[in-house]
């Protein structure tokens, strides 16, 4: 059985989720345990 929840979420979908949260880039990727820097570079993907 595959109880993984497997979604894609476009950068203005996640920027959408931590203001949505009032959270900076650093607490969410806290909150979600990847370094800010990911969180910079998926946020800032929809930008090109």
């Amino acid at each position: 059985m595959d109880f993984a929840i497997q979604k894609t979420f476009s950068s203005e979908e996640i920027r959408r989720i931590r203001k949505r949260l009032n959270l900076k880039q650093k607490d969410f990727a806290k909150f979600i345990n990847v370094s800010v820097k990911t969180i910079e570079h998926w946020e800032k993907m929809g930008e090109k």
